[in-house]
């Protein structure tokens, strides 16, 4: 697990004091690192992307955000601006938040495996502790044992998508829902922007949770039209966003969509949760789940069942302690 093979003596070695510029040092150590890129897929935003590993110290800074119960929208500007760092797209959107709006929920999970992939997929060492004998061993396994995909039409859609170019689209994919007389709306399925960061804001305020059947509805919302007969138009409703201000911004947002969806009757506030249901029901079949691969003691033979993994971000922060255990 050592990454340095060749070692000095630092006896035989002279100490210079007078620092040098590291560009002019650069004809001894060579050539800058260069990054491991790897690719993975977002299943459920129906693309595959490219990454560049972590260094060591980008690790470090994200290990205590995640130890924290509950992540605030700062925690995630730090995370997903990582993940944007390290994103290989020459066609990605100028803003963090931009990529995050075309990216779904769900494949919060896929990103932060292929942060793992992309660091550790040449180095995928796992301990094993036997809860029988206590021996310790250390195992190297194919980054291909550590997921499951649960179906024929999963692993038809990952072959496909890692087969594909992993430049960002410039659209999403939005269906038009006729929700009244004079309403009209978007829906798309909700985005890592909306669920980690708008979302977050409203739920910020104790006194929002009595909205969280509508701020769910809005979730899947992306524009509100008024309908203009007259000129067959139409119009979207302004939700008056604050530049530079995502807080005011959201509850402008809200403030507005909620004076429209309060005033839709029974059977067109139905309409709409119908149509909302329906698309939340969509991509069930998707099934990738994430692990650490069963292990048979080699001391006293005790099988060690597979250990499935919720958040492959703690596959990260095991694999980045590993060097010290090992030591």
């Amino acid at each position: 697990l050592n990454p340095i093979k060749n070692k000095i003596n630092f006896r035989e070695f002279k100490v210079k004091t007078k620092p040098v510029a590291y560009s002019k040092l650069l004809s001894i150590t060579g050539k800058e690192k260069q990054e491991y890129t790897s690719e993975w897929v977002l299943p459920f935003s129906k693309k595959a992307i490219t990454v560049s590993s972590l260094s060591g110290s980008e690790i470090a800074i994200l290990t205590p955000i995640f130890a924290k119960e509950m992540l605030t929208v700062n925690d995630f500007v730090r995370i997903f601006g990582l993940v944007f760092k390290h994103l290989v797209d020459k066609n990605k959107p100028a803003t963090m938040e931009q990529w995050l709006k075309t990216i779904n929920y769900q494949d919060v999970n896929h990103i932060y495996f292929a942060l793992y992939k992309a660091s550790f997929e040449s180095t995928n060492y796992i301990p094993f502790l036997c809860n029988k004998c206590h021996n310790t061993e250390l195992n190297k396994y194919d980054i291909s044992e550590m997921y499951t995909l649960g179906n024929d039409s999963t692993k038809s859609l990952v072959e496909s998508l890692l087969n594909s170019d992993t430049t960002s689209k410039s659209t999403v994919e939005e269906k038009f829902v006729q929700i009244s007389e004079n309403y009209a709306v978007t829906l798309r399925q909700p985005s890592i922007y909306t669920m980690n960061f708008e979302n977050r804001v409203l739920y910020n305020n104790d006194n929002m949770l009595k909205y969280a059947t509508i701020i769910s509805i809005i979730s899947f919302i992306t524009n509100i039209y008024v309908i203009n007969r007259q000129t067959n138009e139409l119009i979207a409703v302004d939700t008056q966003p604050v530049q530079n201000d995502i807080r005011k911004t959201v509850k402008n947002k809200f403030r507005v969509y909620y004076k429209i969806i309060s005033s839709l009757s029974s059977e067109e506030f139905q309409i709409l949760n119908g149509a909302v249901d329906k698309l939340a029901a969509a991509n069930n079949d998707i099934q990738i789940t994430y692990h650490i691969p069963e292990h048979k003691c080699s001391r006293c033979g005790t099988v060690l069942p597979k250990e499935n993994i919720e958040n492959p971000m703690s596959l990260v922060f095991m694999r980045h302690q590993l060097t010290l255990l090992a030591d």
